[in-house]
């Protein structure tokens, strides 16, 4: 993925995976040298969907579902 010389330089990511963690590797180059950093960055997690919950009379419990 080629980055532009904009200032600051800036690239975009999509399709990526909710609490998954990225390496993203940046190379600069000018002229014959060449220099490489590597930066982690993990997605935040998925948005609870759907959440439900469900008292047990008997357990004195609440039980919680979610998707």
């Amino acid at each position: 993925l080629a980055v532009s010389s904009s200032s600051p330089p800036e690239c975009s990511f999509s399709s990526l995976v909710a609490g998954r963690l990225y390496s993203v590797v940046i190379v600069t180059r000018s002229g014959g040298l060449e220099n490489t950093t590597v930066v982690q960055a993990r997605t935040q997690p998925a948005t609870v969907q759907n959440p439900t919950a469900v008292h047990a009379a008997r357990g004195g419990f609440l039980k919680v579902y979610w998707r």
